[in-house]
C-alpha cells in the first residue's frame, strides 16, 4: 500500500512519540479518511511482530486513537500486547484496560441494532483469545482454558464458523498437556511427608538399637532370667528386622518419587516452551527466505533463536509417554513419534553446535528439523 505525504508525515511524528500540535490540529483521527486511518493501523499490525521495530509508534497511535474511536482503540492496544517486547506486567494491565473499553461500548449498544451487536461479541471474543495467549505465557493453563471456553461460546453464538474449530483444537491441546501434569507442589509435599516418615522410623531404629544392646549387657544375670532375655532379644531382633525392612522399602520409595519429579520437571520446561515453539511455522519462513536471498540478518539471527529450543534429555520418552496416554481421537505410532521427536532434538543439537562457526549451515540445520517435524504432523505420525 503506498504511503500519501500526509500519513508518512504523521508516522514520522508517532516514531517520535511526540505529536505537535500543528499535526494534532492538522491531522486529528476524527479528520482522517477510512483509508488513512486503514494505513496506520496497517502500520501498526506490521510493527506489531517485528520487535526491531520500536513500540514508540505504538503506543503514540494509541494515544492518537483514544477517547475518539474505541473500536479502533481495543485494535490498538491488542497490537501493543502481541509485542514480544511488552512486559507480561504490562500485558495484564493492558488487558485491563481493553475490558474496561468494552464496557464503555457495551453502555452504547441497543439490541434494536444487531448488527453492532455482532461486532462487540465477535471483538470480545478476540478478547479472550488475547487473553488466553497472555495467561499461557504466565504459565496459568486452567486461565487459559476457561478463556478459551468464553470465546468458544461466543464464536458458537455469533460466528465465524472457522473460528469455533480453532479454538476448540486450542481448548484440547491445553486438557491434554494439563492432564499429564501433576503440579510440583503435589510431588513435593508428598516426598517431605514420605521423608518425615522415613525419619521417624529412622529414630524407632537407633532407639530399638539401644534396647538391644542394654539387653545384651544383663545377659549375664541367672540363667532363668537370662532364658527369658534370651526371648525378649528375639522378640526385639524381629521387630529391628521388620522396622528395617520398612526403612529400606521406604528409601525405595522416595528414590521413585524423587525420579518421577525430575521426569515431570522435563515435562514442564517443555511446556514453557510452547509459545515459541507454537510460532515456529513462522521463524521457520522468515529463515527459509534469509537462506534464499543470502543474507543472514538481525531479525534472521532471532527467528534462529526462536527455533533452535533447548529440551531436557528426558523430554523425547516423555512425550511419547504423553502420546501413548492420551485419549481418543489423539492416536500416533508411538515408534514413529519418538523417532521424529529424537530427530529433530538432534538435528537442533546440531544447529546449535554450529551457530558459532557456519550460522549459513546452522539455519539450514534448523529449518530441516522442522520442516520434518512439521511434516511428519501432518501426516499424524
Amino acid at each position: 500500500m503506498s504511503l500519501s505525504p500526509k500519513i508518512k508525515k504523521i508516522i514520522e511524528q508517532l516514531d517520535r512519540a511526540k505529536l505537535s500540535q500543528q499535526v494534532k490540529d492538522m491531522y486529528s483521527w476524527s479528520s482522517l479518511s477510512v483509508e488513512d486511518k486503514e494505513c496506520l493501523l496497517a502500520e501498526a499490525e506490521q510493527r506489531s511482530i517485528d520487535p526491531e521495530t520500536p513500540i514508540n509508534f505504538l503506543f503514540a497511535l494509541y494515544k492518537m486513537v483514544d477517547g475518539k474511536d474505541p473500536w479502533n482503540t481495543l485494535k490498538v492496544y491488542a497490537l501493543i500486547i502481541r509485542r514480544s517486547d511488552f512486559s507480561l506486567r504490562n500485558k495484564h494491565v493492558g488487558l485491563k484496560r481493553m475490558r474496561q473499553t468494552f464496557n464503555q461500548i457495551r453502555e452504547t449498544l441497543s439490541d434494536a441494532d444487531p448488527t453492532a451487536v455482532r461486532r462487540y461479541k465477535r471483538y470480545e471474543a478476540s478478547y479472550y483469545v488475547l487473553k488466553a495467549y497472555v495467561l499461557i505465557e504466565s504459565e496459568e493453563l486452567s486461565k487459559a482454558i476457561q478463556s478459551y471456553q468464553d470465546a468458544l461460546h461466543i464464536y458458537q453464538e455469533y460466528g465465524p464458523d472457522e473460528r469455533v474449530s480453532w479454538v476448540e483444537q486450542q481448548i484440547t491441546r491445553l486438557h491434554d498437556i494439563t492432564s499429564h501434569l501433576i503440579p510440583p507442589e503435589l510431588l513435593e509435599s508428598k516426598r517431605l511427608r514420605l521423608q518425615a516418615e522415613f525419619d521417624n522410623l529412622a529414630a524407632k531404629i537407633e532407639l530399638q538399637q539401644q534396647v538391644f544392646l542394654k539387653i545384651q549387657a544383663s545377659i549375664r544375670e541367672p540363667q532363668e532370667a537370662r532364658d527369658q532375655l534370651l526371648r525378649q532379644v528375639e522378640s526385639k531382633e524381629k521387630e529391628l528386622g521388620e522396622l528395617e525392612k520398612k526403612l529400606q522399602d521406604g528409601n525405595v520409595h522416595l528414590q521413585g518419587l524423587n525420579q518421577q519429579l525430575y521426569h515431570w520437571e522435563a515435562g514442564l520446561h517443555f511446556l514453557m516452551a510452547l509459545p515459541q515453539a507454537a510460532m515456529a511455522p513462522l521463524w521457520v519462513e522468515v529463515v527459509r527466505l534469509a537462506l534464499e536471498q543470502g543474507k543472514i540478518d538481525e531479525l534472521t539471527r532471532q527467528a534462529l533463536e526462536r527455533l533452535a529450543l533447548h529440551f531436557p534429555e528426558d523430554a523425547g520418552p516423555l512425550l511419547a509417554e504423553v502420546a501413548a496416554r492420551s485419549p481418543e481421537p489423539f492416536a500416533v505410532d508411538i515408534a514413529k513419534f519418538q523417532a521424529n521427536t529424537t530427530h529433530w532434538m538432534a538435528l537442533m543439537a546440531q544447529a546449535r553446535a554450529l551457530k558459532d562457526q557456519d550460522l549459513n549451515a546452522a539455519a539450514q540445520l534448523l529449518v530441516n528439523a522442522w520442516d520434518t517435524l512439521l511434516a511428519s504432523q501432518e501426516r499424524g505420525e
